[in-house]
């Protein structure tokens, strides 16, 4: 069994003294344990699951919190006792534990440190077992996003979903290749008015989001779709409304708990939902104005196509939701909380102010847990009476 470890060590120690202590110390617990361990460096360390943090002397808290940037927990913190790495650890241990991180130090008699690291490679092997699903990241949350980062360990562990990050740029390259995959859903899009050169550049787009999908065996992705505005002039609206359309699952701005939110609503009910931001609240009637760009085709009643709203580039769906019960859905980011509530949409709005896909929503829930607690900005909602299944899964998780 091998398992990665990442050591740290303050500058003002004698690194040959710490050097050897610190072989031996490690030399020790492999003669006893089935445990091999072998160096890595930042950029290796987030490929895994379970990796140690070996804290080798004291004054090495501020050089982890610069790392922490980096990583993604769960941070398990060996040390030896020598050089004040203890106390270090300890600070270390109290910094995370703020953070929400699940973390431990590994500390004490040789036979239990063994014992314990062979436990946590075996949990790591059991976590890797239930990856139900891979999902791209391409570029990272939209600046504006600024509260939707996620644990991606945590997704992993909790959902069994492994984040795979995507630079915008490999998204631009495929672009380029301007591949179009020719569907009953491409060919429908394909009859609708618009003009011809800019929906040859949307369907590019799409035809790049499956080319990444197929490339890292993806159930779904999300983009940070306005670097898209600059870069190719379009927007990836039809792309990611074709895409929730046939089986697969997409969001904008690079929104990750939408994403994994999304993600749930497949699992459970079996659609893809739409992705909205809040416009409007009614606090008296209890209702609630949803709108975006982009609209999973499936769900629409009726669709026509137009330019993305804030930058009045490219093809974006302006849709007709069917009246009646809906569901409106989103988990948190640290997946700790969920907001699900019934809903009657109401009308079909079409107002110039607000995103090309306009609804009306009477809530079941108090509306004023978007003006007080609310999860982020955008929710899914969903056609239909799916409370309860929503619930279940969320507790079960």
């Amino acid at each position: 069994m091998k398992m990665g470890i990442y050591q740290i060590t303050s500058a003002i120690h004698d690194i040959k003294a710490i050097e050897e202590s610190s072989q031996k110390f490690l030399q020790k617990i492999q003669k006893i344990s089935n445990i091999e361990f072998y160096n890595i460096n930042k950029e290796e360390f987030n490929k895994y699951y379970a990796n140690l943090i070996f804290i080798r002397t004291g004054g090495t808290e501020g050089d982890f919190k610069n790392l922490y940037q980096d990583i993604k927990g769960p941070f398990y913190l060996l040390t030896s006792g020598d050089y004040n790495s203890l106390a270090a650890s300890m600070e270390i241990l109290s910094f995370l534990k703020q953070k929400g991180e699940k973390a431990e130090i590994l500390h004490g008699g040789k036979e239990y440190i063994a014992h314990r690291i062979e436990e946590i490679y075996h949990e790591s092997l059991n976590t890797s077992e239930v990856i139900k699903a891979k999902l791209g990241v391409i570029g990272k949350p939209s600046d504006w996003l600024i509260s939707s980062d996620v644990n991606y360990r945590e997704v992993q562990n909790r959902l069994g979903i492994e984040l795979i990050d995507i630079e915008m740029e490999e998204l631009f390259q495929q672009i380029g290749k301007k591949y179009i995959p020719f569907n009953d859903i491409v060919n429908e899009v394909m009859l609708t008015p618009y003009d011809d050169e800019e929906l040859q550049k949307s369907l590019e787009i799409y035809g790049a989001f499956k080319l990444l999908i197929e490339k890292y065996d993806l159930s779904g992705l999300t983009v940070r779709c306005f670097d898209l505005l600059k870069a190719v002039k379009n927007t990836g609206c039809l792309g990611l409304a074709i895409l929730n359309s046939e089986g697969y699952i997409g969001t904008c701005e690079g929104d990750i708990p939408a994403l994994l939110t999304m993600f749930i609503l497949r699992e459970v009910v079996g659609v893809s939902g739409f992705q909205a931001n809040p416009s409007r609240i009614d606090i008296e009637k209890n209702e609630i104005v949803f709108a975006h760009c982009t609209l999973p085709l499936s769900m629409a009643k009726e669709y026509t196509l137009t330019t993305h709203f804030e930058s009045n580039l490219g093809v974006a769906i302006k849709g007709a939701l069917p009246l009646g019960p809906a569901t409106v859905f989103k988990i948190s980011n640290d997946l700790k909380k969920c907001f699900v509530s019934r809903a009657e949409i109401i009308e079909n709005l079409d107002e110039k102010t607000l995103c090309r896909t306009q609804i009306r929503l009477k809530m079941e829930k108090d509306v004023s847990y978007f003006l007080v607690e609310s999860l982020g900005n955008h929710h899914l909602i969903v056609l239909g009476d799916h409370v309860e299944e929503l619930e279940k899964y969320f507790t079960e998780i």
